[in-house]
This record gives C-alpha cells, sequence and structure tokens, in this order.
C-alpha cells in the first residue's frame, strides 16, 4: 500500500528526550474543531481546513486517544517561514495552532499556543518532517515527528 505523500495526512512517531516516544495520526480535518468541553469555539460559523495530531500511543501526561496538537491551514493561516528553526532545516511551512499539556494523570488538561512545522525533510532522512512547538506560558519545546513506514 503506498504512503500517501501529503505530509500532513499518516502516522508519525516523535520523541521526548531521551527515553519516550509516542506515535500520532495527523489527520486533516475541516470544519470547526472542540474544545475541552465538547462545544465547538466561538465564531461566526467560520468553517477551515485544519490539522490534528491524534496520540495512538499516551504518555503520563496525555493519554492515547487524545488530541496532542492542532492548527488551521491553508495560506490564510500560514506564517512566514523566518522563525525559531534554522533555515537549513528546510522549512516549507509554519502555521498557528495549539498543543495540549496536562498534569500527569491527565489532569488539569489545557491547550496552549503553538507552531505546527513542516520541514522537506532533506536535513534529517526519511521525510517529510513534521514538528510542533509548544509555546507554554513557563517553557517552550519542539517535538520532531518522522513518518513511521509500516511493512505491511
Amino acid at each position: 500500500m503506498p504512503v500517501s505523500q501529503d505530509p500532513l495526512n499518516g502516522l508519525y512517531i516523535g520523541a521526548h528526550g531521551l527515553y519516550t516516544s509516542e506515535v500520532i495520526h495527523l489527520r486533516r480535518k475541516f470544519g470547526q474543531w472542540k474544545e475541552d468541553n465538547g462545544t465547538k469555539e466561538p465564531s461566526n460559523l467560520e468553517f477551515y481546513e485544519y490539522v490534528e495530531a491524534l496520540k495512538l500511543t499516551g504518555d503520563p501526561y496525555v493519554p492515547a486517544g487524545q488530541v496532542a496538537f492542532r492548527a488551521k491551514i491553508g495560506k490564510r493561516y500560514q506564517l512566514p517561514h523566518k522563525g525559531i528553526i534554522p533555515e537549513e532545516f528546510g522549512v516549507v511551512a509554519r502555521y498557528k495552532g495549539q498543543g495540549r499539556l496536562a498534569e500527569p494523570g491527565f489532569r488539569n488538561p489545557r491547550w496552549v499556543d503553538g507552531e505546527l512545522v513542516i520541514l522537506d525533510g532533506k536535513y534529517i532522512k526519511g521525510g517529510p518532517v513534521v514538528g510542533f512547538v509548544y509555546w507554554a506560558p513557563e517553557y517552550h519545546f519542539l517535538v520532531f515527528f518522522n513518518r513511521l513506514r509500516l511493512q505491511g
């Protein structure tokens, strides 16, 4: 089965530090995303294309089945390519988004500002590569995700 060439659809694996990793299902959607209380975000019924990363493997903070991050995509929501990631990494696109953080046991989950970053995969082998920058008030961190290739 051929792997989709769309960097915003598919299975990805990412590393959090040296000892933990997670598998996410990145998928494009159209509509409005839901807030934690089950309501759609308040707006004037504006629909948009967005991508969300559903966690297939969890961790002590955010369990499997939860959305790890999300971002509105398309030219209207694209940020300038210059940012915190060095130019030689091959940034293809950046989009403003939200990342999910929580205390251990998924207590007090919250959304923090962030950025979805798409790289061309030339610097890091096996591209395309997707990254997400979490802009938490107390700290910032970046997680890279490589496309997961499963043999059938």
